[in-house]
């Protein structure tokens, strides 16, 4: 399908793209709220596509949807559905089974991710769409909080201030839907 991605040997087979989602190869990715298809070059409530805080239309207490359709994974509608947006558990594993040290690729800044197999992926740091900061990287889960449908899970990590490695390194944190963060991609 002209989409890369690595074997990272993790437990779940699962394969995750060797760069973000709509971002040119050495490009900078860019950003999505959640269950958002089109990208965004800021965060705001007033144009989130599934309501506002505290009236969501879809993803909600009562549609009882935990984790992004495919027809609002934009990962699934930009590149097919061979690929998602990876879950709250495909980041606890990656995680879990990798390491993770903050490095620059060309003149970026974010993590490399490198599996016990030598291979690895580069996840950017950018903070979030009109809030620049190239010391976090923010990316959004396909799971829904499963109390407060207002929010849904993130993956964040930060430079390390004393060091090379990853300082801070959260795959359940929740952020209100209409932030957008970058997506990266799995493939099973």
């Amino acid at each position: 399908d002209g989409y890369y991605y690595v074997d990272l040997d993790l437990p779940s087979g699962r394969k995750w793209a060797i760069e973000n989602l709509e971002a040119p190869l050495g490009g900078i990715p860019k950003m999505f709220a959640w269950g958002d298809t089109k990208p965004r070059i800021k965060s705001e409530e007033d144009d989130y596509l599934f309501g506002k805080v505290g009236s969501m239309t879809k993803y909600t207490q009562t549609d009882g949807l935990k984790q992004l359709r495919p027809e609002d994974d934009a990962a699934t509608c930009i590149l097919g559905k061979k690929w998602r947006t990876p879950t709250i558990e495909d980041f606890r594993e990656l995680m879990e089974h990798c390491t993770w040290k903050w490095c620059t690729w060309g003149i970026h800044h974010g993590c490399l991710v490198t599996s016990s197999n030598g291979n690895s992926i580069f996840l950017h740091a950018g903070g979030t769409a009109g809030v620049n900061r190239e010391c976090q990287g923010y990316y959004w889960t396909s799971s829904l909080n499963e109390s407060e449908d207002n929010y849904a899970y993130y993956c964040t990590f930060c430079e390390d201030i004393e060091g090379e490695d990853a300082a801070f390194l959260c795959y359940d944190d929740v952020e209100e839907r209409y932030w957008a963060f970058y997506i990266s991609h799995v493939t099973d």
